[in-house]
């Protein structure tokens, strides 16, 4: 998570940053008792690898989505109402894989930090993305 969280943390990120960290990709090729293989793909011409030695590789629930029916931003959090399901699901996570429209014809994949509500029966969730980058339709 250390490169989206370096994006998230610094002010003077760009909209470029972040479709370049929603076009990259960190996938497990093959695991071990403590070792993985991992492959990484989409990283940017100039960009060095997302990967850095003592980063932390988070589960990722394999066929867990969750629709969203709304979006609100402001300042640096875009709340996200859900379609189905509270803010416990998320209890115990630091951060989502939002999917996104990359506005033309892909999909962004972006790493984000998650705030949850005190009310865990909320239908809203908060991610960490500033309000100016980003700014095109998400889609569905």
């Amino acid at each position: 998570m250390t490169w989206a969280d370096d994006i998230a943390n610094t002010p003077t990120a760009t909209n470029y940053d972040y479709l370049a960290l929603g076009a990259s990709r960190v996938g497990i090729v093959v695991s071990g008792a403590s070792q993985f293989l991992v492959q990484e793909t989409g990283i940017p011409t100039g960009q060095t690898s997302a990967l850095s030695e003592g980063d932390t590789l988070q589960r990722v629930v394999s066929g867990a989505t969750f629709d969203v029916s709304s979006v609100s931003r402001a300042a640096n959090l875009a709340t996200l109402t859900l379609s189905n399901g509270t803010a416990a699901l998320f209890n115990g996570l630091d951060h989502v894989l939002l999917e996104i429209s990359d506005d033309a014809s892909g999909t962004l994949q972006l790493p984000l930090m998650v705030v949850l509500p005190s009310d865990l029966s909320a239908n809203t969730i908060d991610v960490v993305l500033p309000s100016d980058v980003l700014t095109h339709a998400w889609g569905g």
